[in-house]
């Protein structure tokens, strides 16, 4: 723990600081790597573009050369062969007429553009020139050109002459085609001229260089003066003599700047180098625009250095703050405030994290709300009745009750102890049965049980017990006499001798005895008072009553037979205005004759009664195989057949395959006595029925929550194929913690059955959660199951049902099929408009204008948000 908390509190930079540190050093590294490179790679483009200009230059020199000698052969062949100037040249020697001779050069020299012409004899004796440096008579016979022009009568070559070069040529003048007179010598001067005009071609600096005593010295060059003795110094030259041909490029330092240089020799007709030419280029001068882009990609990276790094600071500040507002919201949030609302105007990552985590926020503040609601709500539900006991003396129970008074008449057997043995087995089945509808039996007297029932729903409980009673009662053939009265119920101890026993009192059981006393088996005998509360319930089943006073009585009562109980029980409790046959007696051991205590199919023991419906009792049972708590659905055998078990297996076989946190778990099917049970995953909370009976319209985060895992939980019953069918409030469970559970999967609705079974024109299921098209027996898909939780939803966030109540079964029918449902807004005018708007397509009487399916209603449920 220590170790942990030194390594939190160490610092560390927050996550804008780590942005932009990374962000300058990638901004850094990517300009210096770029520059680097632009200056790697701009030194290697120079160098090669400097040894090309280098060896272009060299190649250009090399190319004017031979040119140039050309030319010279052919001016000097060109003058060598005129008859006139062989004729006047012969004469000229012969009479030893040198400045004839000489005028004869010049003329013809600057017709011929040569620098220089030279007339020697057959011995190489010089006889005339057009040069200053050299007199007539001078022995040339020893000059490389001369000397091979004797030896082969033609000699071409560089011509080195104080400190000058020449490229040169000799050719022989001969009269009559026989007569060698002598050889005449053209040549073009190596000068500056030269040199600029191979620098024009080859865009390379020239030099040319004559060896002469060992050393060096400049003949024509395009260099600056400086530069110019730079050369000269350079090792590779300084040897006095020419680099070899061949040899490669060099580079030298002229001016302290680096040059690249070619040298290639000039050699004499003799093969010997007497100079040589040499070609040069400034890498410093190459390199510079490559410089210059290196030196304005710097200047750019710089600048778009200290930008990024500006940006890079200010952006993550700003890309960040909702980032540190989602921190502290999710702060907020593990200290309990869910009340954060979270912006969102952009659509990149963090935008969608913001989003998430608003929804997020958003279904936390909708499950506190729904667990603040349920707890609060569940301060308010009764608290179980205790079961009859002995109080303490003085203590009186004051309160207003519906009593049902329940008188068991059976046949006289004769037999005592069998007498008294099936007594008790009613006794404990009747029970159960009151404690299945929430009733508590008050005091026993003989055959007469006497129950009470109490909260809000007290008379309806009260009649859906006693429609529980007479059928128990006829399948086990003991008829039953029953009663139901309302009124002030006194109960308490009474001492008697030593003995405290309790005592009932009060109106209400006056007023039960009465009618008891005239009660005929199988029959419910109401009091006025009684009536007076379930007036409405029926007028909506269509029931008219009147007074029936005895003939031994005078009571003001009302006597219902055993198809009228059956038939307003179902209206009442059910709210499904469905009609049913009653239950013919059985003589097997049915319903009645589970009670807790009791072990179902040798393993689940049953503990208590969690309630009844239509098709069975649920209870409260222990695995004690798994020891875990669970829930046992004892189906009425009077409700299915064989074929119908077959189609109930089935059915139960795909709802195992559910699970979700939205979905009450089916786990097992089975038969003990010839009753058949289900077993189903226990879950301690409120029905969706009990919040809106205690409070009306839930709260808009509550409801919202609820619409969207019922929707959650009926899309994965989609998926496996299986449609619920009987979605209703009373099917959805709501645990303390907020979570809701669909119950009842092939379980609740009704079970289709036989021809022979069905009746003309019976309906089915609960109407008011019924789609048109099954009212109209078409054969239901998803989008039925969509309109019932249309009409979940309209009870959720109204309060109310779509239609307005009244009237009997076929006008309620009637409206659903050709009107429109009371639009929810008026009932809650705050209610949201897209919300009122989903409801509203849920309720579309064409199936074709619903959702196509739960996923779309759930879809458009997550975008309403509080």
């Amino acid at each position: 723990m220590a170790a942990a908390t030194t390594a939190e509190s160490r610092w560390s930079p927050s996550l804008g600081a780590r942005i932009f540190f990374a962000t300058a050093f990638l901004v850094v590294a990517t300009v210096g790597v770029a520059v680097l490179l632009t200056y790697a790679r701009g030194q290697a483009i120079a160098e090669q573009a400097v040894a090309k200009t280098v060896a272009r230059t060299a190649d250009a020199q090399a190319t004017v050369e031979a040119r140039r000698v050309e030319q010279l052969r052919l001016i000097a062949r060109l003058l060598a062969g005129d008859p006139a100037f062989v004729a006047y040249v012969g004469e000229a020697i012969d009479s030893g007429d040198v400045l004839s001779v000489l005028d004869q050069l010049d003329e013809r020299q600057q017709d011929l553009g040569s620098d220089l012409a030279m007339v020697v004899d057959p011995g190489g004796r010089l006889v005339a020139t057009t040069g200053t440096f050299m007199s007539p008579g001078t022995d040339l016979s020893a000059d490389p050109l001369v000397a091979a022009a004797l030896e082969s009568f033609e000699a071409a070559g560089a011509w080195a002459r104080e400190e000058r070069l020449f490229d040169a040529v000799a050719v022989p003048i001969v009269a009559g085609g026989v007569d060698l007179l002598g050889f005449l010598i053209a040549a073009f001067a190596i000068d500056d001229a030269t040199a600029l005009e191979l620098r024009r071609i080859g865009e390379a600096d020239v030099a040319f260089l004559a060896f002469d005593g060992g050393r060096p010295h400049l003949v024509a060059s395009t260099l600056e003066p400086s530069r110019a003795a730079s050369l000269l110094a350079a090792p590779q030259l300084a040897a006095g003599t020419a680099p070899p041909a061949g040899t490669p490029a060099f580079e030298l330092d002229l001016g302290g700047e680096p040059w690249l240089a070619l040298a290639r020799p000039l050699e004499d007709a003799a093969g010997k180098a007497v100079g040589s030419a040499v070609t040069l280029a400034s890498v410093a001068l190459q390199r510079r625009p490559f410089e210059r882009i290196g030196q304005a990609l710097l200047g750019i990276g710089l600048g778009a250095m200290l930008a990024a790094l500006m940006v890079s600071f200010l952006l993550p500040r700003r890309l960040l703050r909702p980032v540190r507002r989602l921190a502290l919201a999710a702060e907020a949030a593990a200290a309990g405030d869910y009340d954060q609302r979270i912006e969102v105007r952009r659509r990149d990552e963090v935008g969608q994290l913001a989003r998430a985590f608003d929804v997020l926020l958003s279904e936390l503040r909708e499950k506190r709300d729904m667990e603040l609601y349920v707890a609060e709500l569940a301060k308010s539900l009764p608290e179980p009745a205790p079961a009859p006991a002995a109080g303490a003396p003085g203590v009186i129970e004051d309160r207003v009750v519906a009593l049902l008074g329940i008188e068991l008449r059976p046949a006289e057997t004769g037999e005592e102890a069998a007498t008294l043995d099936q007594l008790t087995a009613d006794l404990r089945r009747l029970t159960a049965i009151v404690a299945g509808h929430g009733g508590v039996v008050e005091a026993v007297v003989g055959r007469r049980l006497i129950a009470s029932f109490a909260g809000e729903r007290r008379l309806s409980q009260a009649v859906a017990g006693a429609a529980g009673v007479r059928a128990a009662s006829a399948e086990q053939g003991v008829p039953a006499a029953l009663a139901l009265a309302r009124g002030r119920l006194l109960a308490g101890e009474v001492v008697w001798g030593r003995q405290a026993r309790r005592t009932l009192a009060g109106d209400a059981v006056e007023e039960l005895g009465r009618l008891l006393r005239v009660a005929k088996p199988g029959d419910l005998l109401i009091s006025r008072s009684a009536y007076g509360e379930l007036d409405e319930v029926y007028r909506r089943a269509g029931l008219q009553l009147e007074d029936e006073p005895g003939f031994a009585h005078t009571l003001p009562l009302f006597a219902l037979d055993p198809q009228t109980v059956t038939r307003l029980t179902r209206s009442d409790l059910q709210a499904t205005w469905e009609e049913i046959p009653a239950a013919a007696p059985a003589a097997a051991s049915t319903l009645g004759a589970v009670v807790p205590g009791q072990v179902v199919g040798e393993r689940f023991e049953i503990l208590a009664v969690l309630g009844s419906g239509g098709m069975g009792v649920v209870y409260k049972a222990r695995d004690r195989k798994l020891d875990e708590l669970v829930a046992v659905k004892m189906l009425k055998t009077a409700t299915v057949d064989a074929e119908q078990l077959e189609r109930l297996k089935s059915e139960l076989k795909l709802a195992r395959k559910i699970s979700h946190p939205n979905i009450l778990r089916t786990f097992d099917f089975g038969d003990v006595d010839g009753m058949p049970f289900i077993t189903m995953e226990y879950v301690r909370g409120i029905t969706l029925r009990q919040l809106l009976d205690r409070s009306g319209r839930l709260p808009l985060s509550a409801g919202l929550r609820l619409a969207r895992q019922l929707c959650r939980g009926l899309a994965v019953a989609h998926g496996e194929g299986i449609l619920h069918r009987d979605i209703k409030p009373e099917n959805l469970i709501v645990e303390p913690t907020g979570n809701a559970k669909l119950m009842d999967f092939g379980i609740a609705r009704p079970l289709r059955r036989s021809d022979a079974q069905t009746r003309p024109g019976a309906i089915v299921g609960t109407p008011f959660y019924l789609a048109p098209e099954q009212i109209q027996g078409q054969e239901p898909d998803p989008r039925a199951d969509i309109y019932a939780c249309g009409v979940v939803f309209y009870e959720i966030f109204t309060g109310a049902l779509p239609y307005a109540a009244g009237g009997n079964l076929m006008e309620l029918l009637t409206r659903k099929l050709e009107e429109d449902p009371i639009p929810p807004r008026q009932r809650w005018p705050e209610m949201p408009a897209e919300l009122e708007a989903l409801v509203l397509r849920c309720l579309a009487r064409r199936r074709e204008a619903r959702y196509g399916d739960v996923a779309a209603v759930l879809a458009e449920l997550e975008r309403i948000r509080t």
